[in-house]
């Protein structure tokens, strides 16, 4: 969380028309050299930092690839737009929040892997149109001042008869793997909940 809050420090006073982006990967080995190469680490890092930028106002983004998809959750590959980095002809990373692919850098299957002038560069393609996006959804400080707040959600679920800790925004999540969920009780700082319920063997409800 001090990562997080040192982001923003940094952030300060700047209004970025491209999405804020965590860099996980382990090029250099330092997280498996640590012991911290592990899918509990990887992925509360992951939602602590997009979790906590988006609460500040700010838009997300997860830069990663497959090397680090064994230790990526789908809560953590689905909380935010993905910078997919795979050297190659395409992306075979096949998924809506796909928001820019890097396809080549040193090794480059599609075209130069220098500019002139400056040398051997890494090159990606964008698939969203970010900077209207950005302004128009009022973050990364284009709201005309601070960042855009995020409402606070809380929310419990009851399960086997028994209420569960409350859960804020994604910190965690609520229910027992495997248990059907019997009530949910979901409070917001501001605005209302739009929510839907799936029934266990069935489908999802309507909203």
């Amino acid at each position: 969380e001090s990562e997080v809050k040192h982001i923003i420090r940094m952030l300060k006073g700047k209004k970025p028309t491209l999405p804020v982006a965590l860099d996980m990967e382990d090029a250099d080995d330092y997280k498996k050299n640590h012991g911290c190469l592990t899918r509990e680490v990887v992925s509360t890092v992951c939602k602590t930092v997009l979790s906590g930028l988006k609460k500040a106002g700010y838009y997300p983004m997860l830069y990663t690839g497959y090397d680090m998809l064994p230790y990526l959750t789908d809560e953590v590959l689905n909380m935010a737009d993905l910078w997919w980095a795979q050297w190659w002809k395409e992306c075979q990373y096949k998924a809506d929040n796909v928001g820019m692919w890097q396809y080549g850098g040193e090794v480059n299957y599609i075209d130069s892997n220098n500019i002139p002038g400056v040398g051997v560069v890494d090159k990606d393609l964008c698939y969203k149109d970010y900077p209207t996006i950005i302004k128009q959804g009022g973050y990364n400080g284009w709201s005309g001042g601070e960042p855009k707040k995020i409402p606070d959600v809380f929310y419990r679920v009851r399960v086997g008869g028994k209420w569960q800790k409350e859960v804020d925004n994604l910190t965690s999540f609520a229910g027992v793997k495997g248990k059907p969920i019997t009530d949910v009780a979901i409070k917001v700082t501001k605005g209302r909940v739009k929510y839907q319920v799936h029934v266990k063997g069935g489908d999802w409800l309507p909203w």
